[in-house]
Protein backbone atom coordinates (compact mmCIF):
# COMPACT_ATOMS: atom_id res chain seq x y z
CA UNK A 1 0.00 0.00 0.00
CA UNK A 2 1.53 3.37 -0.98
CA UNK A 3 2.28 5.48 2.07
CA UNK A 4 0.21 8.38 0.70
CA UNK A 5 -2.95 6.26 0.90
CA UNK A 6 -2.48 4.86 4.40
CA UNK A 7 -5.50 5.45 6.63
CA UNK A 8 -4.87 6.04 10.31
CA UNK A 9 -6.87 4.45 13.09
CA UNK A 10 -6.63 0.73 12.34
CA UNK A 11 -4.16 -0.10 15.15
CA UNK A 12 -5.99 2.00 17.73
CA UNK A 13 -9.26 0.32 16.80
CA UNK A 14 -7.80 -3.21 16.78
CA UNK A 15 -6.11 -2.83 20.17
CA UNK A 16 -8.80 -0.56 21.62
CA UNK A 17 -6.29 2.24 22.34
CA UNK A 18 -7.96 5.59 23.07
CA UNK A 19 -6.84 8.73 21.25
CA UNK A 20 -5.40 10.24 24.44
CA UNK A 21 -2.84 7.40 24.73
CA UNK A 22 0.51 7.75 22.97
CA UNK A 23 1.70 4.77 20.94
CA UNK A 24 5.43 4.09 20.83
CA UNK A 25 6.19 1.33 18.39
CA UNK A 26 8.66 -0.61 16.33
CA UNK A 27 8.36 -2.75 13.22
CA UNK A 28 11.12 -5.37 13.16
CA UNK A 29 11.91 -9.05 13.46
CA UNK A 30 12.07 -10.51 16.96
CA UNK A 31 15.75 -11.42 16.88
CA UNK A 32 19.10 -10.48 18.38
CA UNK A 33 20.18 -7.65 16.01
CA UNK A 34 16.83 -5.86 16.54
CA UNK A 35 17.18 -6.15 20.33
CA UNK A 36 13.56 -6.55 21.45
CA UNK A 37 14.78 -6.86 25.04
CA UNK A 38 16.10 -3.27 24.92
CA UNK A 39 12.67 -2.21 23.63
CA UNK A 40 11.06 -3.86 26.68
CA UNK A 41 13.58 -2.37 29.11
CA UNK A 42 12.99 1.11 27.70
CA UNK A 43 9.22 0.52 27.83
CA UNK A 44 9.51 -0.43 31.49
CA UNK A 45 11.45 2.75 32.33
CA UNK A 46 9.04 5.00 30.44
CA UNK A 47 5.97 3.33 31.94
CA UNK A 48 7.30 3.98 35.45
CA UNK A 49 7.16 7.70 34.62
CA UNK A 50 3.92 7.94 32.68
CA UNK A 51 0.73 5.97 32.23
CA UNK A 52 -0.50 7.53 28.98
CA UNK A 53 1.72 5.37 26.77
CA UNK A 54 1.36 1.99 25.07
CA UNK A 55 4.25 0.18 23.37
CA UNK A 56 3.63 -1.91 20.25
CA UNK A 57 6.10 -4.22 18.47
CA UNK A 58 5.03 -5.41 15.03
CA UNK A 59 7.07 -8.34 13.76
CA UNK A 60 7.88 -11.90 14.67
CA UNK A 61 10.77 -14.30 14.55
CA UNK A 62 12.16 -15.64 11.31
CA UNK A 63 14.01 -18.83 12.16
CA UNK A 64 13.62 -19.69 15.82
CA UNK A 65 11.35 -18.73 18.70
CA UNK A 66 14.19 -17.90 21.10
CA UNK A 67 13.54 -14.14 21.28
CA UNK A 68 9.79 -14.54 21.04
CA UNK A 69 9.97 -16.80 24.10
CA UNK A 70 12.26 -14.35 25.91
CA UNK A 71 9.85 -11.49 25.20
CA UNK A 72 6.88 -13.58 26.34
CA UNK A 73 8.64 -14.57 29.57
CA UNK A 74 9.73 -10.98 30.29
CA UNK A 75 6.18 -9.72 29.80
CA UNK A 76 4.67 -12.48 31.95
CA UNK A 77 6.95 -11.49 34.85
CA UNK A 78 6.02 -7.80 34.67
CA UNK A 79 2.27 -7.12 35.12
CA UNK A 80 2.60 -3.44 34.16
CA UNK A 81 4.28 -4.36 30.89
CA UNK A 82 1.87 -7.17 30.11
CA UNK A 83 -0.92 -4.60 30.09
CA UNK A 84 0.94 -1.82 28.24
CA UNK A 85 3.14 -3.69 25.72
CA UNK A 86 1.62 -5.43 22.72
CA UNK A 87 3.55 -7.78 20.43
CA UNK A 88 1.61 -8.41 17.25
CA UNK A 89 3.88 -10.69 15.22
CA UNK A 90 4.31 -10.38 11.47
CA UNK A 91 1.64 -8.36 9.72
CA UNK A 92 1.16 -7.62 6.03
CA UNK A 93 -0.54 -4.35 7.04
CA UNK A 94 2.40 -3.16 9.19
CA UNK A 95 2.70 0.19 7.41
CA UNK A 96 -0.97 0.90 7.93
CA UNK A 97 -0.74 -0.07 11.61
CA UNK A 98 2.45 1.96 12.02
CA UNK A 99 0.63 5.09 10.89
CA UNK A 100 -0.98 5.24 14.36
CA UNK A 101 2.40 5.42 16.13
CA UNK A 102 3.11 8.71 17.90
CA UNK A 103 6.78 7.76 18.10
CA UNK A 104 8.89 5.14 16.35
CA UNK A 105 11.46 3.48 18.64
CA UNK A 106 14.24 1.53 16.92
CA UNK A 107 16.31 -0.44 19.45
CA UNK A 108 18.62 -2.34 17.11
CA UNK A 109 22.23 -3.26 17.81
CA UNK A 110 23.01 -3.64 14.12
CA UNK A 111 21.53 -2.01 11.01
CA UNK A 112 22.69 -0.80 7.64
CA UNK A 113 20.17 1.75 6.43
CA UNK A 114 16.89 0.92 8.18
CA UNK A 115 14.23 1.61 5.58
CA UNK A 116 11.58 1.43 8.29
CA UNK A 117 12.87 4.79 9.57
CA UNK A 118 12.27 6.36 6.15
CA UNK A 119 8.79 4.80 6.14
CA UNK A 120 8.06 6.18 9.61
CA UNK A 121 9.28 9.65 8.62
CA UNK A 122 7.22 9.52 5.44
CA UNK A 123 4.19 8.86 7.68
CA UNK A 124 5.12 11.88 9.79
CA UNK A 125 6.29 9.84 12.78
CA UNK A 126 9.27 11.11 14.79
CA UNK A 127 12.01 8.51 15.27
CA UNK A 128 14.09 7.78 18.35
CA UNK A 129 16.80 5.21 17.64
CA UNK A 130 20.02 3.64 18.76
CA UNK A 131 23.02 4.97 16.83
CA UNK A 132 23.34 2.14 14.30
CA UNK A 133 24.12 2.12 10.62
CA UNK A 134 23.41 5.51 9.10
CA UNK A 135 20.63 6.46 11.55
CA UNK A 136 22.39 9.66 12.60
CA UNK A 137 22.20 10.87 8.99
CA UNK A 138 18.46 10.14 8.78
CA UNK A 139 17.08 12.97 10.98
CA UNK A 140 16.38 10.60 13.85
CA UNK A 141 16.81 11.38 17.54
CA UNK A 142 19.73 9.19 18.61
CA UNK A 143 19.62 7.61 22.06
CA UNK A 144 21.82 5.63 24.36
CA UNK A 145 20.71 3.29 27.14
CA UNK A 146 21.41 6.08 29.63
CA UNK A 147 19.19 8.74 28.04
CA UNK A 148 16.41 6.73 26.41
CA UNK A 149 13.58 7.86 28.66
CA UNK A 150 14.72 11.49 28.46
CA UNK A 151 14.85 11.42 24.64
CA UNK A 152 11.42 9.77 24.45
CA UNK A 153 9.93 12.22 26.96
CA UNK A 154 11.26 15.19 24.98
CA UNK A 155 10.07 13.75 21.66
CA UNK A 156 6.56 13.18 23.05
CA UNK A 157 6.45 16.60 24.76
CA UNK A 158 7.43 18.39 21.58
CA UNK A 159 4.65 16.54 19.77
CA UNK A 160 6.85 16.79 16.68
CA UNK A 161 5.52 15.23 13.50
CA UNK A 162 7.31 15.17 10.18
CA UNK A 163 5.57 16.82 7.30
CA UNK A 164 6.23 16.22 3.63
CA UNK A 165 8.36 19.40 3.72
CA UNK A 166 10.62 18.19 6.55
CA UNK A 167 11.06 14.56 5.58
CA UNK A 168 14.39 13.87 3.93
CA UNK A 169 13.59 12.92 0.38
CA UNK A 170 15.63 10.24 -1.30
CA UNK A 171 17.82 12.63 -3.32
CA UNK A 172 18.90 14.74 -0.31
CA UNK A 173 19.56 11.60 1.72
CA UNK A 174 21.74 10.16 -1.08
CA UNK A 175 23.61 13.47 -1.40
CA UNK A 176 24.43 13.52 2.34
CA UNK A 177 25.33 9.82 2.31
CA UNK A 178 27.71 10.23 -0.65
CA UNK A 179 29.18 13.27 1.10
CA UNK A 180 30.34 11.03 3.93
CA UNK A 181 32.69 9.26 1.52
CA UNK A 182 34.18 12.30 -0.19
Amino acid sequence: MPIETVQKGKLRKELNIPDNMKIIGNVARLDRPKNPMRFLEIAEKVLKERNDVVFVWIGGNVVEDYYAKQVEQYLSEKPLLKEKVKVLGFRKDATELMSDFDLFLLTSDDEGMPLVILEAQQLGIPVVSTDVGCVSEMDAIVLSNDNATEKIRKALLNDFRYTNNTVSDLQSFIKRYVGLYK
